[in-house]
């Protein structure tokens, strides 16, 4: 039961993230949240949501979700210039001197946070992480154009990406890993028999179920990106949003003293007071 929980608290945690920044485009092959699913055929893609796979036990299950949560913010949340996503990470970087410290002990963190994982990062996988985090502050010590390329690198996903082909080795059955194989050997030999390139993209994601968006979400997130571009086309063309109109005044509606305020007070039928005459009705001209 507390397995289930976890698992449940795993897929919330990385939930209410994706549903902020589910109208964004997938971010390459590292993306934390979302993935494209080819059709080796047609060359057609969809986008799908990455979710945490069952075979990874809790704790490091909960980690994993956490540390998608972090990379996506600090390498991909914010904009896109040039097809280049930005983050976090690289609004802190512009910082002169302070900035690059600050990203570096960021990326830093995230790497001791990944070591937390029960089955450990191993001598491999912990070297790379750390060489990311290297590469990515030597470059971004170069002004502008180092901040840029800082952008581009992304050591936080790629971290994370690290990360997730070590709980593969160590958790992932064996039964899962065949099947995958198969499907990558059926997926070339399809490409190579109608003289198509093989795309990394067709190979299946590390540590990651692959869940589509549900009717009512793909829906959804379609209506929100239109309004969202609807409105962007009105403010640039000045056009304002129309007024509600009514039809005709509208009664007052009265309280205790309004017959204070108007002159005309209620008669008092206790103390004898009679009420206004009605007035007279009209004979009617109907025969």
């Amino acid at each position: 039961m507390a397995g289930v929980l976890v698992k449940l608290a795993a897929k919330k945690v990385m939930g209410k993230e994706m549903a902020k920044y589910q109208d964004k485009k997938v971010g390459g092959k590292t993306d934390p949240y979302f993935t494209k699913v080819v059709d080796p055929r047609t060359g057609k893609e969809k986008k799908m949501k990455k979710q945490v796979p069952d075979y990874i036990p809790d704790h490091d299950a909960l980690i994993l979700a956490k540390m998608r949560n972090r990379s996506y913010k600090l390498d991909m949340c914010l904009f896109e210039i040039a097809g280049i996503r930005f983050g976090w990470s690289s609004v802190i970087g512009l910082v002169p001197a302070f900035g690059d410290a600050a990203d570096a002990a960021l990326a830093l963190l995230l790497v001791w946070r990944c070591s937390r994982i029960e089955c450990g990062l191993g001598p491999t996988a912990l070297v790379s992480m750390l060489i990311n985090v290297l590469l990515d502050f030597v470059v971004g010590l170069v002004p502008l154009l180092g901040d840029l390329a800082d952008a581009a690198f992304k050591a936080n996903t790629k971290n994370v990406r690290v990360l997730e082909k070590r709980l593969d080795e160590v958790y992932k059955p064996k039964g899962l890993k065949s099947k995958d194989e198969e499907r990558m050997k059926r997926i070339k030999e399809e490409r190579r028999r109608t003289g198509m390139r093989f795309e990394e993209e067709y190979e299946a994601p590390p540590a990651t179920v692959i869940e589509d968006f549900s009717d009512d979400e793909e829906y959804e997130r379609r209506k929100f990106v239109q309004e969202g571009r609807d409105a962007d086309r009105r403010a640039a063309a000045g056009v304002k949003e129309p007024e509600r109109s009514y039809g005709g005044e509208q009664p007052k509606r009265g309280s205790w003293y309004d017959g204070f305020r108007s002159g005309n007070r209620q008669a008092d039928l206790e103390r004898g007071e009679a009420p206004p005459p009605k007035p007279a009705r009209q004979p009617s001209n109907r025969v």
